[in-house]
C-alpha cells in the first residue's frame, strides 16, 4: 500500500503546471479618410485578438495563430467563428513585447474583408470592404495595446495535485498511528 501511495505521489508530482495567462491585444484604428456607403469617414476599425502567451520581445515578422479574434469596421464584425480565412503575419514587437509591426487580413465570404497594416510601402493603414463598390480606407495605421488576462483566474492543476498528495500523506500517517 505504501509503495502504491509513493508511486502515485511521484507520478502526480511529475505532471507539469498548465497555468498560463492569455494575452489580449486590442486594436484601435484611425477614422477612414475615404469611404463609400454604407461606410462613413467617422468610422474606424476596432477589435482584438487573443493568444495563449504574450508575444515575445523583439519579434521580427512573426506569424501567430490567435485563440480568438473579433474585429469591427463600423459596419461588419468578423470573428474567428465567422471568418473564412485569416492571417496574422509580419508581427514585430519591441523590447517590451508591444506590437510595432503587423499585417493582418481577415476574410468572410459573405461579408467582405478587413485588412490592417503598418508595414509601409503604401500598405499602411486600414482597408475594409463589403463589396467592390462599398469600402472604407485610410493610410494612417492604428495601434495595438496588450492587456494581460488575470493569472489568478487561471486554474493551476499542479497546486491541486500538491494539496491532494499532502492530504493522502496525512491520511496514511493517521491510519498508521491508529493501527
Amino acid at each position: 500500500m505504501r509503495l502504491f501511495a509513493l508511486a502515485a505521489a511521484v507520478t502526480l508530482s511529475l505532471i507539469p503546471s498548465l497555468a498560463s495567462a492569455s494575452t489580449i491585444y486590442n486594436y484601435t484604428g484611425q477614422a477612414y479618410s475615404s469611404a463609400t456607403t454604407p461606410y462613413t469617414t467617422s468610422e474606424f476599425v476596432t477589435g482584438s485578438f487573443t493568444v495563449d502567451t504574450p508575444l515575445a520581445a523583439n519579434l521580427t515578422n512573426g506569424t501567430v495563430t490567435p485563440v480568438s479574434f473579433s474585429f469591427n469596421d463600423g459596419v461588419q464584425t468578423i470573428t474567428d467563428q465567422t471568418a473564412f480565412s485569416s492571417s496574422f503575419g509580419d508581427l514585430s514587437t519591441d523590447a517590451n513585447g508591444n506590437i510595432i509591426g503587423y499585417y493582418i487580413q481577415i476574410y468572410n465570404l459573405a461579408q467582405g474583408f478587413i485588412k490592417l497594416s503598418n508595414v509601409g510601402g503604401g500598405l499602411s493603414g486600414d482597408t475594409v470592404r463589403l463589396t467592390v463598390a462599398t469600402s472604407g480606407s485610410n493610410t494612417v495605421a492604428g495601434a495595438f495595446q496588450p492587456i494581460a488576462a488575470s493569472a489568478a483566474a487561471t486554474p493551476e492543476p499542479s497546486g491541486f495535485v500538491l494539496l491532494g498528495t499532502s492530504a493522502l500523506g496525512l491520511v496514511g500517517l493517521v491510519r498508521r498511528r491508529l493501527v
